[in-house]
């Protein structure tokens, strides 16, 4: 390993599900409702237990029994460095330097509104907290505090000897001068009320002032003289605190708002009363209030969404069910408060109190959450990645920063939500959430595959264990590679440019990881980058950044985006002996199209465990069957962002080929195992968005336009054109379109969804490249605004005559073999220069070395030196 130093994380793309990823693990956040942790001589007061539920006394022995507490146990010890094990947390969390420890978890908060009703003798004050964030804290007024703190002036007065309108008038002013002057101090963010604690949300909306209000009174000051902590628990007083605040705040031009506990919380509360529905008169009587309901009203989450949906002053904080429900619990109720809440009037809270594990939990769970729905929804084509993005900022900063007129500007210290271990004090860069966050989930790796693709379409490694790649990790530091690794052929010899000098830094991108339990129990394999030695820099050769920069361009050039899926087809060969020479046949003998005697053998095995594996490791698996061809089946998985669904082909690939092994079985994708049967193919499924007929027709018009030229990266060995034939669902040999055609190159699936098929591409081709040849295509056409050549092929094109061809703009044929794909490459300046000139020649090196390799291989060897690489 070459150590090397630290490096800044590369930038993702832009308008990328990567970009949406690092965006929700890295955008700073405004945590609206928070408070003050434990002065450190109380710490030891108080039970750690209670960092995941809102139980105390007896309760507290259940909490270990909670999916919450579960997770939580694991997170921490995962950060600390220690067994996953409560007792060994706790005797962990005993020998943390307290500031340090409550540095790393409070990292990621820009700003901190406090409620500040908590007991001051045993927790900090205010300004103590400001060490940790790069805002000074503001203050959440809680409302009833106010009340019994001026209430202890008038605690000597003896309400019998004195007239008690006088006394409450008294009491009323002062009460008053305190709230007006928090009303004008900046420090003062809002207020809050814990009516909902006291006497339930079914505020009142008129009470005189009259007995009953002079008579609570009268109770109040007798408790209040018996007892300096006393609390006030009569309704008609409480309805009266809450309704004079939202007078305050009325009179003023900024209304700063007034935030309710809602829901779960203490066992002193009426759950009953704690459903948000009940403030719903209050709600209406004063709509000039801003009115934030607190901890997403759970388990009242619909309720309040629909009050934050019906009336414009209510807004709803989606906070405290992090970390105390569990994470299907808390998916659960996102997805709630997405059904009718307006995104502008969600806010985000960790109600974070007196420890700082309260913080790191509820930030690193929600985080995980949002991305989990989040890059979801973008898959699936229910919002773009522009708008999850929009729809992440206004979350965790935007809409806390304008309903609380704070005027803050996002502070992007670098970091995250998580912390590595116990001594990190800052953030580093998303890489380090993505592979604590992995480890986390998988405490059972060992090692890590830092993979490549190579311009020969051959996976490489590195192989690091997970203590070394700890130690990488926490210090920045990368492997470094040969440059020369680009200008190897599969048997390592070297191609025409290759040179013995200089390196590149091998990147991975934790983006990628993946466990390989499936098929290599204890491994991982993630996909790096390559990257320039001094600085770090993108390198235009390595193959992933050629297709992230072909996916950034085409955002930034025409605001579109892709959805990518393939179909993994593969052949399982056994290995057998024939006059003393190894030879390659079919696991089947009884095969045919989707036919179930295809599967009365190994391959029912392997591809339900192929399946199994592929699931577990997060990718979507959509279907299996057989395919035509002896020993032939074919794997759907489910479409993502260009780059990752690539990625997910090759882990899927690897999955395949290891599981297979298990079995003594060969799984090849090379792409014409048998002269006289169906060939093996990549297709590759590609939608579109927004899914316009304008951005559909200049993009799959400009693929058409360009389909000869692609095929030198999409068919790119002299084997891949034994495949493309007329007449045997392979695409055909004529350059056409269709809807639904199978026997034409390129397919419209789906005219709703811009989802078409592109079938000249096999298991040879180097994915990447071959994708970014795609984008690269489509966009020219996008640029010269080309249309669709006719109204589509319904027929063969090889069965019907050349007028019938020439009338639907049929007029070219795919290229017979490389050197014919290759020329057209060549001719090909706009999409060489779009692709990237540095990328392309590479290509045409190595590819010139490849032929000459093959050519060197007697032909009847050659096909089965293939099929143990491919």
């Amino acid at each position: 390993m070459v150590s090397v130093p630290p490096l800044p994380p590369p930038p993702p793309p832009s308008s990328s599900v990567s970009d949406l990823r690092n965006i929700i693990l890295t955008h700073p956040v405004i945590d609206n409702h928070a408070h003050n942790l434990l002065r450190a001589s109380h710490l030891a007061a108080y039970p750690l237990e209670s960092i995941t539920t809102e139980a105390s006394d007896e309760a507290l022995h259940h909490v270990p029994h909670t999916l919450a507490h579960l997770r939580a146990v694991k997170q921490l010890a995962c950060w600390m460095g220690c067994d996953p094990d409560w007792q060994a947390v706790k005797a962990k969390r005993a020998t943390l330097n307290n500031l340090e420890w409550t540095k790393t978890c409070l990292a990621g908060t820009q700003c901190l509104l406090m409620d500040d009703g908590l007991d001051e003798e045993t927790v900090e004050n205010f300004s103590w907290h400001d060490q940790f964030t790069p805002e000074k804290t503001r203050r959440i007024v809680r409302i009833e505090k106010v009340a019994e703190t001026v209430l202890q002036k008038f605690h000597k007065e003896r309400p019998d000897e004195a007239d008690l309108a006088e006394l409450f008038n008294k009491w009323s002013a002062e009460f008053a001068t305190v709230m007006r002057a928090a009303l004008n101090d900046p420090n003062v963010a809002g207020f809050k009320s814990v009516v909902c604690y006291r006497t339930g949300l079914d505020v009142v909306l008129e009470e005189p002032m009259g007995v009953p209000l002079l008579e609570a009174f009268v109770a109040i000051l007798r408790g209040v003289r018996n007892n300096s902590k006393y609390r006030i628990k009569e309704k008609v007083f409480n309805d009266f605190l809450v309704r004079e605040t939202a007078r305050f705040i009325g009179e003023y031009s900024e209304k700063k708002p007034l935030q309710f506990h809602t829901g779960l919380g203490d066992n002193d509360l009426n759950l009953l009363k704690a459903n948000p529905a009940h403030l719903q008169p209050f709600i209406s009587a004063y709509p000039d209030v801003p009115i934030v309901l607190l901890h997403s009203s759970y388990p009242y989450t619909r309720e309040a969404g629909y009050l934050a949906s019906s009336y414009s002053n209510v807004y709803l904080d989606f906070g405290e069910v992090f970390p105390m429900l569990s994470q299907d619990g808390q998916k659960s109720v996102f997805k709630q408060l997405l059904e009718l809440t307006p995104t502008n009037k969600l806010v985000w809270s960790t109600d974070g109190h007196w420890f700082p594990e309260t913080y790191a939990l509820a930030n690193t769970q929600m985080r995980e959450v949002l991305s989990e729905v989040l890059v979801k929804r973008v898959t699936k084509g229910r919002m773009t990645v522009d708008q999850a993005i929009d729809l992440t900022r206004k979350l965790l900063f935007e809409n806390s920063n304008k309903l609380y007129n704070l005027n803050l500007v996002p502070a992007f210290p670098g970091g995250l939500s998580v912390p590595l271990s116990a001594g990190s004090t800052a953030y580093s860069h998303p890489e380090l959430h993505y592979f604590n966050q992995f480890l986390s989930k998988n405490p059972q790796v060992r090692f890590f595959r830092l993979q490549w693709l190579d311009y020969t379409s051959t996976m490489r490694l590195r192989m690091v264990t997970v203590t070394q790649m700890k130690k990488m990790v926490e210090k920045g530091v990368h492997l470094g590679v040969t440059m020369a690794i680009f200008s190897l052929l599969q048997n390592d010899w070297p191609t025409d440019d290759m040179s013995p000098v200089g390196q590149y830094l091998l990147v991975p991108d934790w983006a990628s990881v993946r466990s390989c339990e499936g098929y290599s129990p204890g491994y991982a394999s993630v996909m790096c980058w390559f990257r320039d030695e001094n600085g770090g820099k993108e390198i235009g050769t390595c193959p992933r950044t050629v297709l992230s920069r072909a996916v950034r361009k085409a955002n930034e050039e025409h605001g579109v985006q892709f959805l990518m899926g393939f179909e993994a087809e593969v052949v399982f060969l056994h290995r057998i002996q024939k006059d003393g020479v190894e030879e390659f046949r079919p696991i089947s003998d009884v095969h045919g199209y989707a036919t179930s005697r295809a599967l009365m053998n190994k391959s029912m095995e392997i591809l339900s465990e192929c399946a199994e594996a592929l699931e577990a490791s997060g990718i979507e698996v959509q279907q299996f069957h057989p395919e035509s061809a002896d020993g032939q089946y074919e794997i759907v998985t489910g479409p993502l962002s260009p780059l990752e669904s690539v990625d997910a082909l090759y882990h899927m690939r690897e999955t395949i080929v290891y599981i297979a092994s298990k079995y003594d079985v060969r799984a090849t994708f090379y792409p014409k195992p048998f002269n006289e049967q169906a060939g093996t193919a990549a297709h590759t499924h590609i939608s579109i968005s927004p899914p316009t007929l304008e951005n559909e027709e200049g993009f799959f018009s400009g693929v058409l336009d360009s389909l000869r030229s692609i095929c030198a990266l999409t068919l790119p060995q002299s084997a891949s054109y034994d495949r493309v034939k007329d007449g045997c669902w392979a695409g055909g040999t004529w350059v056409a379109w269709g809807e639904q055609n199978r026997e034409v190159p390129l397919r419209r699936c789906s005219k709703e969804n811009a989802h078409w098929e592109i079938k000249c591409v096999d298991g040879l081709s180097n994915m990447y490249l071959g994708m970014s040849g795609i984008i690269a295509a489509g966009c020219l056409g996008l640029t010269a605004k080309s249309k669709l050549p006719g109204t589509g092929c319904t027929h063969d094109p090889s069965k019907i005559t050349s007028r019938e061809r020439n009338g639907l703009g049929i007029t070219k044929r795919i290229p017979k073999n490389l050197e014919e794909a290759f020329e057209a490459l060549k001719e090909n300046k706009k999409l060489r220069e779009w692709i990237g000139e540095d990328a392309v020649k590479k290509y045409m090196v190595v590819k010139k070395g490849e032929k000459a390799l093959l050519e060197g291989i007697p032909e009847g060897d050659r096909m089965r030196w293939l099929l143990e690489r491919y």
